[in-house]
Formats: C-alpha cells, sequence, structure tokens
C-alpha cells in the first residue's frame, strides 16, 4: 500500500484527517448496513458485485484509518 504522502505529496495533512476519521468509520458502517440489507435478498437475486464493492470499500476506509493512525504497513 502506498503512503498518503505519496499519493497526495507534501501537502497532505495527516493532522487533518485524523481530526476526520469519523468519517471513514461512518462510511464504514454505511457499507455494513448495505451489505446487511442485501444479504436479506433472496440469494439468486443478491446483488453480489454491489457487496463486493461495499466490502472493498470497508476495506480501504479500514487502511485509510491505519494509515491516519501510523499504523499503516
Amino acid at each position: 500500500m502506498r503512503t498518503s504522502e505519496f499519493l497526495y505529496g507534501d501537502s497532505y495533512d495527516k493532522e487533518f484527517v485524523q481530526e476526520h476519521l469519523n468519517l471513514f468509520h461512518r462510511q464504514i458502517i454505511w457499507a455494513k448496513e448495505l451489505i446487511d440489507t442485501l444479504q436479506e435478498v433472496h440469494f439468486m437475486d443478491r446483488d453480489m458485485f454491489r457487496i463486493n464493492k461495499a466490502l472493498e470499500a470497508i476495506k480501504w476506509n479500514e487502511s485509510m484509518i491505519a494509515q491516519a493512525l501510523g499504523k499503516d504497513k
């Protein structure tokens, strides 16, 4: 995984991101709620593409939180 400094340059403000971590947490909650809703639908009618994209979003948001807290790999 690339660091935010690598992706956004020297103007990346880690403290700003740390102050707004609740946005990443909220997006994780929304994605989990969507997955729960989509899984209630009969298996043949489930939107697996959308479920997979929501899972990717959860992973991405978790990585942003880890990076902002200095826990990135």
